[in-house]
């Protein structure tokens, strides 16, 4: 009965490894570059964030707007947001889970920012603060490029209304010559507390077994 139960434990514990979900390589940067004459907000202001995620199909997008920000939509025609990636995309690549928005091939010249590949645009005009979360198959964190005859080039752009009324196009602060991973994978919660159920179903039969024999030699 002991030994089924020691089995029974162990195996409790494998299966939370087997079903623990995958985590995927990450990368966060700001959006800090003033590009609307600098009259968007009070210098160094944080605009808003963009976290990547490098996952087996693809690259998924997180956009935010920070600090009174709000995505622009009449954009003076500027995409919401722009990025490079040195291979040839299609919009079928494209998966939205933010509803309303496009991808825009090419995204063309964002004013001083120069050229970009690739866009994402709101069908209808307006702002919104909440985040625009999409897809895109088929490229990791190798591919993704600045652009093209910038000052400065730049990974990711947005267009924002800053919170003093004032619009334009606000660059990524990150300056590195590419994308890598900034968090390395670890085991999800729920598998740590397997494992940790089955170590202690393992030392707990153990000392039942000590015990057990100790009190033996004694009679």
């Amino acid at each position: 009965m002991k030994r089924l139960l020691l089995a029974a434990t162990a195996l409790l514990a494998l299966t939370g490894v087997a079903q623990a979900e995958p985590v995927f390589p990450t990368f966060t940067t700001t959006f800090t570059i003033d590009h609307c004459t600098g009259t968007c907000g009070e210098g160094g202001t944080v605009f808003g964030s963009i976290t990547l995620t490098d996952t087996t199909d693809g690259v998924d997008f997180d956009i935010s707007v920070l600090n009174g920000a709000a995505f622009n939509f009449n954009g003076d025609a500027f995409n919401t947001f722009n990025f490079g990636v040195g291979k040839s995309l299609t919009k079928n690549d494209f998966h939205f889970t933010t509803l309303g928005y496009e991808a825009v091939i090419p995204a063309g010249k964002q004013d001083g920012f120069g050229n970009f590949l690739y866009g994402v645009n709101h069908t209808a005009d307006g702002t919104s603060t909440s985040d625009i979360m999409f897809s895109v198959l088929g490229i990791d964190f190798t591919d993704f490029v600045k652009s093209v005859d910038g000052k400065p080039s730049v990974f990711f752009t947005i267009d924002v209304l800053g919170a003093n009324g004032n619009s334009g196009l606000i660059g990524s602060a990150f300056s590195g010559d590419g994308i890598n991973a900034q968090v390395a994978a670890v085991p999800e919660p729920s598998t740590w507390a397997m494992m940790i159920l089955g170590f202690a179903g393992v030392g707990f039969m153990a000392y039942r077994r000590k015990s057990t024999n100790s009190a033996f030699r004694f009679v």
